[in-house]
């Protein structure tokens, strides 16, 4: 134990560095997906800071927008730099994660969680993807590894509860469900005060949480008023069970085996009565309910991916009940016995990252657009678009040559043009049967379909005039 203590951490270091060449090896392996096609578009260059807001403003919290808006001024405008801030995120979330597991139980519970990060198949998929999720997580860590002291120890120096107030705000800024997050570390503090009556500490902490609603107070009245206004959104169904599991991301069968492992994890708390355990298992079903509540009153929101900023959560329950079970295991086979469990969860992740990368493929805008790149005619011929449109421009234009925008089909006008190319997208952004009857009596029109992840996602239509 000693040498584990000395050698903490670079043992974090060293599985940091592992995640990022894990993660690394695949950074450009499939094209950005529409979602990360609004994060690059939003961010063009030329688009002010006000732009962005005002663009973002009644669909997520800025903050990622803004931090990639900055960092794409600094190293670039490209698919490459816009992935690598997350990739360095899914690397920064390795150490988060150890730390916190130290912080929480010991230097073995960190050490574990840093291992399940580093290889997990959803920590891979959301280190390659240029959006906020990876840094939502980051951020709940951050809450939760200064959360821990604070309620621990009861500092205090106001020192920990200004820098938890600013991760905080900053994990709303990040998204929406950080509010729901933040007031139930609020709802434990008053659970804690009810049995300790320690009036000075829920004081500080109270304070501190105001500070925090004071620093997000600007997008409540920019963003978050319009958002609440929004009364259609594309979610359909609500799974309750795909958004728990959603952060362990392994076949299902191991899903259902770390659900198991967290439920094994809470009997164990009540029974053993450590109710400072109890602050995950119930940030987990206030950042459930909450959302679901909405989502059966008003409108659908139980995203599976939100649960995102449950994940620190989930992976310290899982890891401590790893732990609690190891101990249960003869001291003859614990080394083969832990071996055992380290390859059982990261197999998946290390199958999917360098022998069948399949699982990592999205949305193929950028073979699309390559196949219109490497038309003979592709200069002269416009191409109309159906699809997600941000200040002007397609999701197909970020892969089109500098200098080529596709066109909306509302301003297509049949016989103008001798040729054109027509990109529908799945059901969300299909063409219309009326555009096709308005052309088809001029024109000749053959497919070019394209999938995704072999299922069918969309196609390039070549209408010639007859």
């Amino acid at each position: 134990m000693v040498r584990l203590n000395k050698n903490f951490n670079i043992l974090v270091i060293f599985l940091s560095l592992i995640a990022g060449a894990i993660r690394f090896f695949n950074i450009n392996y499939a094209s950005l997906w529409a979602d990360e096609l609004y994060s690059a578009l939003l961010v063009r260059p030329g688009n002010s800071w006000y732009e962005i807001l005002y663009t973002q403003r009644a669909y997520q919290p800025p903050g990622y927008s803004m931090l990639l808006w900055l960092w794409t001024m600094l190293t670039g405008y490209n698919e490459f730099t816009i992935r690598l801030l997350s990739l360095i995120g899914g690397a920064m979330a390795v150490v988060v994660s150890a730390y916190l597991g130290k912080a929480v139980k010991n230097n073995q519970t960190g050490l574990l969680m840093a291992v399940l990060v580093v290889f997990n198949p959803t920590q891979i998929w959301y280190s390659l993807e240029a959006r906020f999720y990876i840094f939502v997580y980051i951020l709940a860590a951050l809450s939760l590894l200064l959360y821990w002291p604070i309620m621990q120890k009861k500092p205090r120096s106001w020192s920990y509860y200004f820098l938890k107030s600013g991760i905080d705000a900053a994990l709303c800024y990040f998204h929406h469900f950080g509010i729901i997050f933040v007031i139930g570390q609020f709802l434990f503090d008053v659970y804690l005060f009810y049995k300790d009556r320690d009036v000075f500490s829920l004081i500080r902490k109270t304070v501190g949480y105001f500070i925090s609603a004071i620093l997000y107070l600007p997008w409540v009245l920019w963003g978050l008023l319009s958002g609440l206004a929004v009364k259609n959104y594309w979610l359909k169904e609500i799974d309750v069970y795909r958004f728990l599991s959603f952060n362990f991301g392994y076949t299902k069968y191991v899903s259902f085996l770390c659900l198991i492992a967290v439920i094994y994890f809470i009997i164990t708390v009540i029974n053993k009565n450590f109710r400072q355990y109890l602050i995950f298992p119930l940030l987990c079903v206030i950042v459930t309910l909450v959302p679901y509540l909405y989502s059966v009153l008003r409108m659908p929101i139980l995203v599976d991916r939100y649960a995102m900023i449950l994940g620190p959560a989930f992976f310290l329950m899982l890891a401590i009940s790893i732990i609690e079970l190891m101990r249960f295991v003869p001291r003859k086979v614990f080394r083969f016995a832990l071996m055992t469990v380290l390859i059982f969860f990261s197999i998946q992740g290390f199958w999917m990252s360098f022998i069948n990368p399949e699982p990592l493929k999205k949305q193929p805008w950028r073979q699309m657009a390559t196949w219109l790149v490497n038309q003979s005619d592709y200069i002269e011929t416009p191409v109309y678009s159906q699809g997600s449109i941000i200040k002007g421009y397609f999701n197909l234009d970020f892969y089109l040559k500098e200098g080529k925008k596709a066109t909306h089909l509302n301003f297509l006008i049949p016989g103008k043009d001798q040729k054109f190319y027509i990109v529908e997208t799945n059901s969300i952004w299909q063409v219309r049967d009326s555009v096709f009857q308005r052309i088809d009596s001029l024109y000749t029109r053959t497919r070019q379909p394209f999938q995704s992840d072999n299922e069918f996602f969309g196609n390039i239509y070549i209408c010639t005039i007859k």
